[in-house]
C-alpha cells in the first residue's frame, strides 16, 4: 500500500519541482506542460499513461504563473502496482532556484486551490500483498463497510488465514492500516504480531511529506476500490 503514497507524493515533488535548463526555455503552457510531464516520468513506469494540461501561463520578474495546472494519470504505474491519480491545482506560482548537478529549476511558490483524488483496486494491493507477504498463498482481498479483509492459506501447512482491519486517518495528514482481528487455522493471533508486519505498508499516505499543504478529505472502501481525497484547507 506504500506504493500508493509513493504515487501521490510523486506526483507532487513533479510538479514541484521541474529540474531543467529553463532559463534557456520561454514560459509557455508547452513549456511547463512537458517540464511536469518529464519530471513525472522519472518515477513511473513505462506502462504509465499521464497527460498534463496547463493554463494562463505568465511570468513576472522570474516568478513563472499559471491559472491552472491538471496532471491525470490513469493508470500511474509504478513498480508494476497501478492507481489512478487526479490532480488540479489554480493560481500557481513557480519560481526559480538552483540545484548541485541539476542546472535551473522552477520550484513550486504558492497554489491558491488544489485537490487530488487517487485510487486503486483491490486486485493491485492484493498483487502488491503477494509480492510482500509469500508467506499467504493465494490472498484474496476485500473491501466491505468501510474495512479491509484479506483471505488465504498459509504456503507452508496449508492452513486459513484471515485479516481484518480499518484504515484510519490521523491529523488529517497520515492514513494508515490497523488490525482488528487476525486469525490462523480459525485461531485468534494477537493482533500486534500482524501490526508489525504491516510496517512494510504503513503509513499508506503522509502527507506531510508533500510540498503542498493538502489535508486528507474523504478515504471511502467501495466496490473493492480505494479511494482518497485530499485538498487545502
Amino acid at each position: 500500500m506504500r506504493i500508493l503514497a509513493a504515487l501521490v507524493i510523486f506526483s507532487l515533488a513533479a510538479c514541484s519541482v521541474l529540474a531543467t535548463a529553463y532559463a534557456q526555455m520561454a514560459p509557455t503552457e508547452e513549456t511547463l506542460r512537458t517540464l511536469i510531464e518529464s519530471a513525472l516520468k522519472q518515477y513511473l513506469d513505462p506502462t504509465s499513461t499521464v497527460s498534463v494540461s496547463v493554463g494562463g501561463v505568465a511570468e513576472s520578474g522570474g516568478v513563472v504563473t499559471a491559472e491552472s495546472v491538471v496532471l491525470n494519470a490513469e493508470p500511474a504505474v509504478i513498480r508494476g502496482v497501478q492507481a489512478d491519480i487526479i490532480l488540479q491545482m489554480t493560481n500557481v506560482e513557480f519560481e526559480p532556484g538552483t540545484a548541485a548537478g541539476t542546472g535551473t529549476q522552477l520550484r513550486l511558490r504558492k497554489v491558491g486551490h488544489a485537490m487530488i483524488v487517487a485510487s486503486t483496486t483491490a486486485a493491485s494491493v492484493r498483487d502488491a500483498l503477494a509480492s510482500r507477504f509469500p508467506i499467504i498463498q493465494d490472498p484474496v482481498l476485500k473491501f466491505e463497510a468501510g474495512q479491509f479483509i484479506v483471505t488465504g492459506r498459509l504456503r507452508d501447512g496449508g492452513q486459513p488465514a484471515m485479516l481484518r482491519g480499518r484504515f484510519v486517518v490521523e491529523r488529517g495528514e497520515v492514513i494508515r492500516a490497523i488490525v482488528l482481528e487476525a486469525t490462523v487455522g480459525g485461531s485468534p493471533i494477537p493482533p500486534q504480531l500482524v501490526e508489525a508486519q504491516l510496517a512494510t505498508f504503513n503509513p499508506i499516505l503522509d502527507l506531510s511529506r508533500s510540498p503542498i499543504p493538502l489535508r486528507v478529505k474523504l478515504l471511502a472502501l467501495h466496490n473493492d476500490r480505494i479511494e482518497i481525497l485530499a485538498g487545502i484547507d
